[in-house]
């Protein structure tokens, strides 16, 4: 056991740390690439070493190539995300209900060096927008060259092509990773996330806040962590979901506990869903909230920092709205629209996973049908 500060890397170069559920982890900056060291509890590969083995001092992990920089390092329970400069997220450690994002590959066994969070899989041909029809749940006008994604927004010109450009194949069957492949046909894509400025992890979850401060989130659902609804087919979801509760609210800073979730918007309204057991989300709900609310004690006290823990929650607010009449219809107002979102959301989402389920059955046959030809 060690009993006093021991290290073997400069305190200097260090630039990063986080520590979470018996494992640690530092980034070093060394050019012209960054490196991220990882100790203590190495069960179900957390560490990244290639193994599952304890480790009682810092170690890079396997890959140590996270294109020119890691911005930042969150560990959860029993896994461990890291975000490059690049925007680009890399988890490890414990797939079980899918809180590496890593999708049905990596569900049953432990992933031991860190993989690159892609987003679900599925097929399209070609890049234009009106060929994203099938795979994103929404529709497309080819006049316009637009997208209507699932989320409703409506995506043209430069807009649509960005969105076009997260779709990427990985240059099998004569594909040129570009979405062609000689003699037509359906190739099998990862849909890429967006550029990513905060990854979180929580309990058996993660989240991670986009470039134009949408939340996206995955991973365990059973005590409605991820804020997606009721009456989902599956529990977990193990792909990075976007939550279209905050599409367009301007959300500024995200984090996980261990079965709850919270949310500041650009305003300071604090959000919270999950699990209520101990209280953690502060406001009035029986066990569990599924959908993001509001936590409408606070909305007078605008809030600038959030830390979701194990089962409560801390907050910091530096200033006080007076509590007058237009306080009060600004809250009223807030307090609807968020009602209609919750309804409507709830319900586009269900939408969205049977599209999506309908889209993989027709895949499925279609590939039963060629093989058996």
């Amino acid at each position: 056991m060690i009993m006093q500060p021991h290290s073997n890397i400069s305190i200097s170069t260090i630039t990063l740390q986080e520590a979470s559920g018996g494992h640690s982890a530092a980034k070093k900056k060394k050019l012209p690439d960054d490196v991220v060291y990882t100790w203590g509890r190495g069960v179900s590969g957390v560490l990244g070493h290639g193994n599952n083995d304890d480790c009682l001092e810092p170690t890079p992990v396997a890959n140590t190539d996270f294109g020119g920089g890691v911005l930042q390092i969150s560990g959860g329970y029993m896994h461990l995300a890291i975000l490059t400069l690049q925007g680009s997220i890399y988890t490890q450690g414990h797939p079980e209900d899918g809180r590496l994002g890593l999708g049905e590959e990596a569900y049953t066994s432990p992933c031991n060096v860190p993989q690159l969070v892609r987003g679900s899989r599925t097929k399209v041909s070609g890049l234009h927008a009106a060929d994203l029809k099938a795979s994103t749940g929404g529709k497309t006008d080819a006049k316009k060259g637009a997208v209507v994604a699932a989320t409703g927004e409506r995506l043209e010109g430069a807009h649509a092509d960005e969105f076009s450009d997260n779709y990427s194949g990985d240059g099998d069957d004569g594909s040129d990773g570009k979405g062609k492949r000689e003699g037509g046909g359906e190739k099998e894509h990862a849909v890429n996330l967006p550029l990513c400025r905060v990854v979180e992890c929580g309990g058996a979850h993660s989240a991670m806040l986009d470039k134009d401060l949408n939340v996206w989130i995955w991973g365990s659902n059973r005590y409605g962590q991820l804020g997606l609804g009721t009456n989902l087919p599956d529990p977990c979801q193990l792909v990075p979901r976007p939550l279209l509760f905050f599409n367009g609210k301007g959300v500024c800073a995200v984090n996980l506990g261990f079965r709850h979730s919270c949310a500041v918007t650009l305003y300071g309204l604090l959000y919270v869903w999950g699990s209520h057991d101990c209280g953690q989300i502060g406001v009035k709900c029986n066990d569990y909230e599924p959908l993001p609310r509001v936590c409408d004690s606070l909305m007078h006290k605008p809030i600038v920092q959030v830390a979701a823990c194990g089962s409560h929650t801390l907050a910091v607010s530096v200033f006080e709205h007076a509590q007058n009449a237009k306080f009060e219809e600004w809250k009223k107002s807030v307090l609807k629209q968020d009602e209609q979102r919750r309804k409507s959301c709830s319900a586009q989402f269900i939408d969205f996973l049977r599209g999506e389920a309908a889209q993989q059955a027709r895949l499925r046959s279609n590939t039963w049908y060629e093989d058996a030809s």
